[in-house]
């Protein structure tokens, strides 16, 4: 009988976050153009209430952003597991949702552990760059 091995999305995530971080950085070897074009906004905050959860209950997540009242944002949450409430599943692959509010909700799955996430927001403007922010959430 074989076991069902259990992928950790994990890596995948850190990876993307530190790419999308890079990317949206002054960092050398960047293309000129990408270097100049501002960010959109600033990510003050990701709120999360609560911040250690026991498997199976919800926390809310909310995202802070220094342009609060610019209702042009989406956001994207990297979600490695558990179920999403307040956003549509737009990339099963990466497990990204997207949302047209800066908040939503979590429902931790049985396995504890530290989970990690990522938030992205975007007013669709295409001479700035998006913003991201990651954070992580206890389950035990």
């Amino acid at each position: 009988m074989m076991k069902n091995k259990k992928i950790s999305l994990m890596p995948l995530l850190a990876a993307l976050l530190a790419a999308f971080l890079l990317y949206a950085c002054d960092f050398p070897g960047g293309s000129g153009e990408e270097r100049e074009r501002p960010p959109q906004t600033r990510i003050l905050n990701v709120l999360v209430q609560p911040d250690t959860v026991a498997p199976g209950d919800t926390t809310r997540f909310t995202c802070i952003i220094e342009d609060s009242t610019d209702e042009r944002f989406e956001f994207s949450w990297l979600i490695e597991e558990g179920e999403v409430l307040g956003a549509v599943l737009i990339d099963g692959e990466n497990s990204e949702y997207l949302s047209d509010t800066n908040n939503i909700q979590w429902i931790a799955p049985s396995s504890e552990r530290d989970y990690l996430f990522a938030v992205f927001a975007n007013n669709g403007s295409e001479d700035s760059l998006s913003v991201n922010d990651g954070f992580r959430i206890v389950v035990e």
